[in-house]
């Protein structure tokens, strides 16, 4: 049975660079190397206010969908870094002032290595799943 595609590949329009950690170790000792993913996803991305002792801490966080499986060598994903290549329109700019943060609309510079792009640290990756067992979808949570 065909099961539907739950994240279209016509919704996915943001470009991202994916490098995904691997678990494990070389015969030498040396950690195994990144899978690296380029391609299309839907990303999602919001604003949180996490209150520290210093209650001034602005968390932002995001949301990678991608149609089938990235990375089907690896059985889960674990961890690693994105980096989002999209319109500088679609990120929060913002202005840093000692402690403080600032929202300022369209003025200000731009969180992340490049105007429109970002870059954020894999926290969490779900292989959402068929009831055959095929990957349907995959998910990965930015911070």
């Amino acid at each position: 049975m065909k099961y539907p595609c739950l994240v279209p590949k016509k919704l996915c329009k943001m470009d991202i660079h994916l490098e995904i950690e691997q678990e494990g170790l070389t015969k030498y000792g040396e950690p195994l190397p990144a899978v690296v993913y380029v391609g299309k996803c839907n990303y999602q991305d919001k604003a949180k206010t996490v209150l520290t002792a210093e209650k001034k801490m602005i968390q932002i966080t995001g949301v990678a969908l991608f149609p089938g499986d990235i990375c089907p060598q690896l059985p889960a994903i674990t961890g690693g870094t994105a980096i989002i290549l999209g319109e500088a329109a679609a990120y929060k700019r913002v202005l840093l002032l000692g402690n403080k943060v600032l929202t300022l609309g369209g003025k200000g510079i731009l969180l992340g290595t490049d105007a429109g792009e970002v870059k954020r640290r894999i926290e969490q990756g779900i292989k959402a799943r068929n009831p055959d067992g095929s990957v349907n979808y995959t998910e990965v949570m930015l911070v």
